[in-house]
């Protein structure tokens, strides 16, 4: 009994090692619009369909397997697309949706602290301006252009 297999490791670049963390000069709207979970889907299936295409594997069975939010995005991809993905596993994935999430953004510090501060710096700010829109409903408009 043989089993073949390839593993391939996809990463979100703003949560990682990346050139976009380490840059932290395009933190504007126009480039963190793609920072989503609709956009990580579209991605991760993207990935997939190039991916089988370009190495023929588009007969062969695509397993996703996901940590913390990268398992939501596993199983949600598998939910959304069980043509292209077999089966998935979300290790410790939030599936449920939770106002004030504040654990996953501790997470989130502590990576982005650990690479780059000022990345992190960046990142509060931004949160902060946020915030602050979304108490003045004369930036609703704006933040549903910029974020939907």
């Amino acid at each position: 009994f043989i089993v073949k297999l390839m593993l391939i490791l996809t990463y979100s670049s703003l949560l990682s090692q990346s050139v976009f963390c380490f840059n932290c000069r395009d933190l504007s709207t126009a480039s963190l619009r793609y920072l989503s979970s609709r956009q990580a889907l579209a991605d991760i299936v993207n990935f997939q369909t190039e991916a089988a295409k370009t190495m023929g594997l588009t007969t062969n069975k695509w397993v996703v397997f996901g940590c913390s939010y990268g398992g939501s995005l596993a199983v949600w991809s598998r939910i959304k697309h069980p043509d292209l993905f077999a089966a998935a596993v979300g290790s410790s994935a939030p599936m449920l949706a939770k106002a004030n999430f504040y654990e996953y953004f501790e997470g989130v510090q502590r990576s982005l602290d650990t690479h780059n501060s000022e990345c992190l710096k960046a990142v509060k700010e931004a949160f902060d301006q946020v915030v602050k829109m979304l108490k003045r409903r004369k930036y609703y408009s704006k933040l549903k252009s910029d974020f939907m």
